[in-house]
């Protein structure tokens, strides 16, 4: 696929998508060990399919981000980085595997 237009918090790019790198599924996720029995996943949870990609030809280059905060889902804690270059692209897929224009709330 080639040069796709990705938007985010960093800008606007165009990309090369080269091949298929992961998929993430819903989860369970807890602080309080042993988790509770997980539940049937809700179809409506959405999945996400991730590609390695590159910077499109003639695309200006990534601008590197300095002091982004991160912060993870349970409230643990938050730490500074500098987002030098984007390597990945992740878009949000039905559980059937369909292309979806943006995530379910």
């Amino acid at each position: 696929m080639l040069n796709p237009t990705v938007v985010n918090q960093f800008g606007t790019i165009k990309v090369d998508v080269i091949k298929t790198e992961l998929l993430f599924v819903p989860t369970l996720k807890t602080l309080a060990p042993p988790p509770p029995p997980m539940a049937p996943v809700d179809p409506a949870v959405d999945h996400f399919q991730c590609y390695k990609a590159k910077r499109s030809k003639g695309t200006p280059k990534f601008q590197k981000s300095l002091n982004v905060s991160v912060q993870d889902q349970f409230g643990t804690g938050t730490t500074t980085t500098t987002v030098t270059t984007s390597t990945t692209t992740t878009t949000v897929m039905s559980p059937s595997g369909a292309f979806l224009e943006t995530a379910r709330d």
